[in-house]
């Protein structure tokens, strides 16, 4: 048997003879039951300041001390500790004037062996009951630490009849919503917290917690700066106090969500642009198109993705020339000019390209962006006309170098 699962008994008796029997009988009754024996008061406290038992066994008549001054003493230290009164000597006065000291138990010393099964017994229920009160203080005391030391609003929940009240907040709560716990315990978490424009979807999540099952949903919250969202997870509680009733967690989504409106927004800007835009890695591999980029091109997104800009050259530009690009943007710096570029049929069309890099935090290039904006065929010579005009003083026509971006 685990050391864990005996009772470390400590049994005051000034009665050698009896404390030994009391000692074998004992653990012969309950294997889980250890014994220890002193003969007075004063030794049994310097054992107590010692060693931690887990129950006390005292006669009531002992020298010096008797057990119900012992008992008081043992109290001042430990108010929960089992204490059994074991004694042959004793009233009805007394008992009652221990149990108001804070005996846990009281037994009459008897003839025979019976009395010892039952002294067993009370033990073993004293102990465990001690135990289970002592676990459920520290699973009390860790909810308390975690619910107020806890970063997001925590609004603990309890249910009259169909409507959830505010049973308690954290600290958190408090300062998010801008709430006093006095002003708002036992009032509806609706009339509190949820905007006029919020009520149907809170009462979905009222039905849902209702019938037992967990939420996890983004909510508008009332704070004391406007509306607010949030990511509401609540866990319903079959049996609190007797009530239903659930914790509601509250997470911050706020900047999240205006990021998400923002890239929402970007996005639309990009799909809904004239200009031909796609978006390389900074090894020039392409990730993005917009649709533009498909019309002007020819290439699908599928198409283009994966691979790089070298589907668009049309020879008519000269190595030189894509290195200084690849070397401008490299370096941290956007690049502009004119390109004449080849479609997937094989026609030639001319943009003004800008590429810009885009850098992380610590000014390290992630990607690159180009912009590509169509130049009206009346602002410049065919292109048709310039490149075969290049291409017929060259020995053979320009395909420039291999870079990622050319």
């Amino acid at each position: 048997m685990a050391e864990a699962d005996r009772y470390k008994v400590l049994h005051v008796e000034d009665d050698p003879a009896f404390a030994e029997l009391t000692c074998d009988f004992l653990e012969r009754v309950s294997q889980r039951i250890r014994i220890e024996s002193v003969t007075e008061c004063p030794p049994a406290l310097e054992y107590l300041d010692a060693r931690p038992v887990d129950c006390i066994i005292s006669d009531f008549d002992l020298p010096g001390m008797d057990g119900l001054d012992f008992l008081r003493r043992v109290r001042e230290t430990d108010p929960d500790l089992p204490f059994i009164l074991f004694t042959g000597k004793g009233s009805e006065e007394v008992a009652s004037e221990a149990i108001s000291a804070g005996l846990t138990d009281y037994l009459q010393k008897e003839t025979g062996t019976d009395q010892f099964t039952v002294l067993a017994n009370r033990i073993e229920r004293a102990v465990d009951r001690h135990r289970a009160e002592q676990r459920l203080q520290e699973a009390r005391k860790r909810h308390s630490t975690l619910f107020q030391n806890q970063h997001d609003p925590i609004i603990q929940i309890v249910f009259d009849e169909n409507t959830p009240v505010i049973d308690k907040v954290n600290q958190a709560a408090r300062s998010v919503f801008d709430i006093d716990p006095s002003a708002v315990t036992g009032r509806p978490v609706e009339e509190v917290l949820v905007p006029d424009d919020a009520t149907d979807h809170h009462q979905q999540i009222v039905e849902q917690v209702l019938a037992g099952e967990p939420v996890e949903t983004e909510v508008k919250r009332l704070t004391p700066t406007g509306p607010k969202d949030f990511l509401l997870r609540v866990f319903p509680v079959e049996d609190f106090r007797d009530r239903r009733g659930s914790y509601a967690i509250y997470t911050d989504i706020t900047d999240r969500k205006m990021t998400e409106n923002r890239l929402q927004i970007l996005q639309a800007a990009l799909e809904q642009c004239r200009d031909s835009i796609y978006l390389t890695d900074r090894d020039g591999t392409i990730e993005y198109v917009n649709p533009a980029f498909e019309r002007t091109t020819g290439y699908t997104a599928d198409e283009a993705i994966g691979r790089t800009p070298r589907i668009l050259k049309s020879g008519y530009h000269e190595p030189a020339f894509y290195d200084e690009l690849w070397a401008t943007i490299t370096s941290g710096d956007v690049w502009h000019n004119r390109v004449v570029n080849r479609t997937k049929t094989g026609e030639l069309y001319e943009v003004n390209q800008t590429i810009a890099p885009i850098v992380d935090d610590n000014e390290r290039i992630q990607h690159f962006v180009a912009v590509n904006a169509a130049v009206p065929t009346s602002q410049t010579p065919s292109v048709a006309t310039r490149y075969h005009a290049i291409s017929d003083m060259l020995t053979e026509p320009v395909l420039g170098n291999d870079q990622a971006t050319r």
